[in-house]
Order: C-alpha cells, then structure tokens, then sequence
C-alpha cells in the first residue's frame, strides 16, 4: 500500500510540474507573437 501511494505522489508531482512547464511555454509563445506582431506594425 505505501509504495502505491508514493507511486501516486511522484506522478501528482510530475503532472502538476509538467503542466506548469506548458503554462510558461505557451505564455511565452503568446507573449512573442504579440511582440513580433507590434514589432511588425511599428516599422
């Protein structure tokens, strides 16, 4: 039973980790292209 749980734990971890990983990726996505489109219209 505790190792089970353990188990659990890691893979709670490693999901909340790599959906935080994603956040920051798509958000710095978004924040070039809005940067590049500004970029663009400004020359």
């Amino acid at each position: 039973m505790p190792p089970t749980i353990g188990i659990a734990t890691v893979v709670r971890h490693l999901k909340g980790y790599s959906s935080r990983i994603l956040g920051k990726r798509k958000f710095w996505a978004e924040g070039y292209s809005v940067f590049s489109v500004g970029d663009e219209d400004f020359h």
